[in-house]
């Protein structure tokens, strides 16, 4: 009987023993646990490592780090969220959750509020304060 594994290398020595009579269900349930085990690996990355990131690429390095002046990033803001979502749109290595604020310049949770204002009527409903010149930006809940 399958048990599931502690880890990937528990999962792999899993499949190197298993026999030739080995159903393709018990190959796929260690394929399936393989891939709940790599999502509990996974780091959470927490709205103050992206905001860190982002200040990073407008070329505000933290106090614990340096670097070469000459190889820090200088980015406008516009350019340093682009970098940001194409790492989350494109690669999928940062979580979607996290947009730049149009007014306040500032990383916001999603999860924790913010408006994406497509279309006025519906953002209005909702209670936000905004205009035809908001309409295709985004912004935190301070600042709507």
């Amino acid at each position: 009987m399958y048990r599931e594994p502690l880890n990937n290398l528990q999962i792999i020595e899993y499949l190197k023993r298993t026999k030739e009579d080995t159903t393709i269900e018990e190959h796929r349930m260690a394929l399936d646990a393989s891939i709940r085990v790599f999502e509990k690996e996974k780091p959470e990355i927490t709205l103050e490592q992206m905001q860190e990131l982002f200040d990073f690429l407008r070329g505000k390095l933290p106090d614990s780090m340096s670097i070469v002046k000459k190889n820090m990033p200088i980015l406008r803001d516009d350019q340093a969220f682009s970098i940001i979502w194409y790492i989350q749109e494109h690669l999928g290595r940062l979580p979607d959750k996290f947009e730049l604020c149009h007014e306040c310049k500032q990383i916001y949770d999603t999860d924790c509020g913010g408006i994406a204002v497509d279309f006025l009527r519906d953002a209005k409903e909702m209670g936000y304060n905004c205009t035809r010149k908001d309409r295709g930006h985004t912004f935190c809940s301070d600042c709507r």
